[in-house]
């Protein structure tokens, strides 16, 4: 229940953002992917530490869809 409100808050916040024009702010990039970061780790992707399993260390990690390479990332480290 209360991750759907965050993650639905979220979307709303973001459409507002890009109605206002906020969205082509020279800070907003910086700013949106630090917001993005953490609403992927804490409401919607949660711990990948089961997925590592799969991944040995030294392998090639291809993120299909990728927005922002979030679990490229996550991999990477």
């Amino acid at each position: 229940m209360f991750q759907s409100l965050i993650r639905d808050f979220a979307v709303q916040l973001f459409g507002w953002a890009a109605k206002l024009g906020v969205n082509r702010l020279p800070m907003f990039d910086r700013v949106f992917l630090v917001l993005y970061a953490g609403y992927k780790r804490h409401f919607e992707a949660g711990p990948i530490e089961r997925l590592q399993e799969f991944v040995p260390q030294g392998s090639v990690v291809i993120d299909v869809g990728a927005n922002v390479g979030f679990f490229s990332l996550r991999f990477a480290r």
